[in-house]
């Protein structure tokens, strides 16, 4: 059963991870993350995709806008975990400022930005890993 330190454990995946991404750390980002990224790879890049390392794929979307890469924690808003192994880690973003970060609504509908959003992490031997990419705001 997981507890307190484990749920340390994984906001600290998460911080670092972001912190990494923010650092342009693309290597240490890529090593903190166990989710998927074939598939979002080939759906942003196309043919080239399958010839990337996940620390290049994160580069080149990150650099191109893709993702918002920039983000840090600001605070965490919340956890809750899912069996086996997984923690949702809710949490509010930070710009290169420090200052709250917002985007929305999304896609022309109405209603308020946001600024919270939640990041999977799961447990490894090494401790917790991030299974979801950067922000993506279409």
């Amino acid at each position: 059963m997981a507890g307190i330190a484990d749920s340390a454990q994984a906001r600290e995946a998460v911080r670092q991870y972001l912190d990494a991404l923010a650092a342009r750390d693309y290597a240490r980002a890529a090593h903190l993350f166990a989710g998927d990224w074939r598939g979002p790879a080939a759906h942003v890049l196309g043919d080239s995709a399958g010839t990337l390392s996940l620390a290049a794929f994160l580069e080149q979307s990150c650099t191109s806008g893709y993702y918002v890469c920039g983000l840090r924690v600001r605070r965490f808003t919340g956890i809750r975990f899912t069996p086996p192994d997984t923690f949702m880690v809710g949490l509010e973003y930070a710009d290169s400022a420090g200052a709250r970060f917002t985007w929305g609504p999304c896609c022309g509908g109405a209603g308020l930005p946001d600024s919270v959003g939640g990041v999977r992490t799961v447990a490894r031997d090494s401790g917790y890993a991030v299974l979801d990419l950067p922000l993506y705001i279409p």
